[in-house]
């Protein structure tokens, strides 16, 4: 587990995007997965996305 956490550690380091950055790429990243799944499951107001489960996985 350490030598996970190191690695990881070492890649943020070469990250070139700041932390606001980032971190408003993964709530993109999370918007687009909630539209995949609300639209597979076919939710009020969603469902004329017609995405399916494949659409899901991908996000």
């Amino acid at each position: 587990m350490e030598q996970l956490l190191k690695e990881i550690k070492l890649l943020s380091q070469k990250e070139p995007k700041t932390l606001e950055q980032m971190a408003l790429k993964l709530s993109e990243e999370v918007g687009e997965t909630s539209q995949a799944v609300l639209s597979y499951i076919k939710a009020s107001g969603s469902e004329y996305k017609q995405l399916g489960i494949g659409d899901v996985k991908e996000e």
